[in-house]
């Protein structure tokens, strides 16, 4: 007769294929500390069932790579064809028999522990349409107690939408999170606050670890979470440690510690009861505490600090390796990809120890919030420094990338190190597309430790303008006294706003204070942002005349350096205005200079030769143009510039072959994945979302807010002002 625990084993392993067996790779699920998860008891609870188990021959133990488990090979168990032949002679009951969920369905079994009660306070709040503050003590198990109150409502057929925050998430960080199926994602506030709109059906919006939104991204947030809290469709559950970090009025729920009775539990049955009492009492019902303690760890004694047990006894457990694991561990700002972590030997450790919290179905972790608060207590600031130091030089030597970068910046600015910077100003521009809501932080607790600093709210500024905060620019302008610094951020500002006038007056200002070499470069910039400020399918005669106008204004500097580049730049602009012109002979021979120069086959004027085709063809030369359509973006050097030319086909193929169109379309690179400095990502946004809105009419609108947003932030305000028009005709 198989035990409650046996059986549990048996069925949650009996959801795994045979073939698992000769696996070089495993899911956590198989191993000791997933099983633990799934029973909802400690490590050690486990340990008598699996040995009767294997002495019975129901199941097998064998070493293998856990999947995100790090570079050490761990125990994993499997069942035998015994213990499957013991699931087919005891199948679970009809309403039972779903084993794909029982893992699932096991977890909300623990997560009701003791909290049954709990669960139906909660339930009545939600009825009443209430907005619930669940909050406690870290580890005490809100997290645990959302998840079953998730399970409940899935089952009351409630659409429930989770998301879990960390230290650098926004507003679309959250949204992301709530709607993952609703991909690409836009920016604008506007568009992801309408994506949440009231809806026929009930609804439960779950936030966990509120109390780490940051005060950078707590405006925005709370006016998402008002808008919804007047939505009677929904319900919004906040989980985390009180006080809010924003003012929010709503119904508080403080969850308790477990009774012992109910605490006992989670130890498992293979021990007395009244020794499980006995410990239970011990760590006064903690949950995590109890998830941690192991048979024979030292028990504090009665009504002693829980975080002693934790710094004194279960710390000290670890060897010296596995603890300085942990130290590097208990700095993250957010959960990472496991595959790029330090001390990967440890993780296993750690797993067994009860020490880490995974997400993302076991690709990124982090240490356990209680133990990572009670372990950063313990440490000196010199000691803060040593490990700060220690996880800048391994994310120094790690691959480039935007996670890596802005993990660099987070502990320069922890170390209050003096290239931080020079390391902004040299890579804001590339990780403001991708990292903006991570970068904004950064900036903001770096204004923290230096309020005067000028440099560092000239950068704040620019990412605020990025982001279309304008409360936020604002503030940063006025605390900048450096004129050139104050009027760069006034234009870009006045730009975003489309404040025509203002933007000329002060890119006059900017021309007439500066150097011959930046006046040719700043009317270059304008006369692009002019060329590209339309629509693929308006007329382009207004932009003709304006782009005249200022080309005539623009001297190159002498200096060849400058020249030689500017040169290339001014022939783009000169080519793009004979095609406005309809001059083909003109557009030729800018070509021609340029060849002369470079050849024929020089990438750059084969883009050009391109354009002209797509412009001049005739209706029976389609499939010839079509053909060196390919053959000219494949022979372009970047990955922008590839996608950018192949969107103009797009774009030229939607008024000649509209399935040939979308097919193209699918092959553009999204925005978001495609880096590149400045305005020129926001331009190719724009093109791209519009494009989007055509392709994708289910998502027209939200597309058209997106577009709008981005050509405004690359001061295109003639193509966002259009676009506005057309989504007024949707509304």
């Amino acid at each position: 007769m198989l035990t409650r625990s046996q059986e549990r084993l048996l069925r949650h392993l009996g959801t795994f294929p045979e073939d698992m067996e000769q696996a070089w790779d495993v899911p956590r699920a198989l191993s000791l500390p997933g099983l633990a998860e799934v029973m909802g008891v400690v490590r050690s609870g486990l340990n008598q069932p699996l040995t009767n188990l294997e002495s019975d021959g129901m199941i097998s133990v064998r070493v293998a790579h856990v999947i995100g488990g790090g570079s050490r090979r761990r125990q994993v168990y499997h069942l035998t064809e015994k213990g499957r032949l013991w699931l087919i002679e005891h199948p679970l009951a009809t309403e039972h028999s779903d084993e794909k969920n029982t893992s699932k369905t096991e977890a909300t079994e623990f997560a009701l522990i003791g909290r049954m009660e709990t669960l139906l306070e909660l339930e009545s709040l939600q009825e009443d349409q209430k907005t619930i503050m669940l909050s406690g003590l870290s580890g005490i198990g809100k997290t645990s107690v959302a998840q079953a109150l998730i399970h409940r409502a899935i089952g009351n057929g409630t659409s429930v939408h989770s998301a879990v925050v960390n230290e650098f998430s926004d507003l679309r960080d959250i949204v992301n999170q709530w709607l993952p199926e609703i991909d690409p994602l836009p920016y604008d506030v506007k568009a992801l606050t309408a994506l949440l709109a009231p809806s026929s059906s009930k609804r439960l919006f779950v936030l966990d670890d509120v109390h780490l939104v940051s005060p950078r991204h707590a405006p925005d947030i709370t006016s998402m979470l008002k808008e919804l809290d007047s939505d009677v469709t929904m319900t919004l559950l906040l989980v985390g440690r009180s006080p809010l970090p924003f003012d929010f009025e709503c119904e508080s729920y403080q969850l308790p510690a477990l009774k012992s009775k109910d605490a006992a539990e989670l130890l498992g049955d293979h021990m007395d009861f009244d020794q499980r009492i006995s410990i239970a009492k011990s760590l006064g019902g903690h949950p995590m505490a109890l998830q941690l303690y192991s048979e024979g760890t030292l028990l504090p004694e009665a009504g002693e600090d829980i975080q002693k047990f934790v710094e004194q006894t279960i710390l000290q457990n670890l060897d010296q390796d596995a603890l300085a694991a942990l130290d590097q561990y208990v700095l993250f700002p957010r959960p990472l990809a496991v595959s790029s972590l330090p001390h990967q030997d440890h993780i296993g450790e750690l797993d067994l120890h009860a020490l880490l919290r995974w997400e993302h179905e076991t690709t990124k972790l982090e240490i356990q919030h209680f133990v990572r608060n009670v372990r950063r207590t313990m440490f000196a600031t010199s000691e803060l420094d040593a490990l700060h130091k220690k996880a800048l030089s391994h994310w120094m030597t790690s691959e480039d990338t935007p996670d890596t970068q802005i993990l660099r910046l987070y502990h320069q600015l922890a170390l209050d190190d003096s290239d931080f910077i020079e390391r902004i100003e040299k890579q804001v521009d590339h990780l403001v597309p991708v990292q903006g809501a991570a970068i904004a932080v950064i900036l903001n607790r770096a204004l923290d430790q230096k309020p005067e600093d000028e440099r560092l709210h000239y950068w704040a500024g620019k990412v605020a303008l990025h982001r279309h905060e304008i409360k936020q620019a604002e503030s940063h302008i006025a605390s900048i006294n450096d004129q050139s610094l104050r009027s760069d951020l006034e234009y870009q500002k006045a730009l975003l706003e489309g404040n025509e006038a203002a933007s000329e007056r002060l890119l006059d200002q900017v021309i007439a204070g500066a150097s011959d070499i930046v006046a040719a470069r700043t009317l270059l910039s304008a006369a692009v942002s002019r060329l590209e400020d339309r629509l693929f399918d308006e007329s382009t005669e207004q932009i003709s005349s304006d782009l005249h106008e200022i080309v005539n204004a623009i001297t190159l500097p002498k200096q060849q350096e400058y020249r030689s580049a500017m040169m290339v730049s001014l022939s783009m602009i000169q080519h793009a205005l004979a095609l406005f012109d309809e001059s083909p002979k003109r557009a030729k021979e800018i070509r021609g200079a340029l060849a002369s120069i470079s050849s024929e086959q020089d990438p750059f004027v084969q883009l050009l030769q391109l354009k002209a085709m797509f412009h001049f063809h005739a209706s029976d030369s389609l499939e010839a143009v079509m053909k060196e359509a390919e053959y000219v973006i494949e022979c372009q050097t970047t990955n922008f510039h590839k996608s950018a030319l192949r969107m103009t086909y797009a774009e030229f193929l939607w008024s000649h072959d509209l399935e040939e169109a979308k097919s193209v379309f699918e092959h553009v690179i999204r925005p978001d994945r495609l880096l590149t400095p400045g305005v020129a990502q926001q331009r190719y946004a724009g093109r791209w979302w519009y494009l989007y809105s055509k392709t994708s009419p289910e998502h027209a609108l939200m597309a058209l807010r997106e577009a709008s947003r981005c050509y405004r932030s690359a001061g295109c305000h003639s193509a966002s002002r259009t676009i506005v028009k057309r989504m007024h005709r949707l509304l």
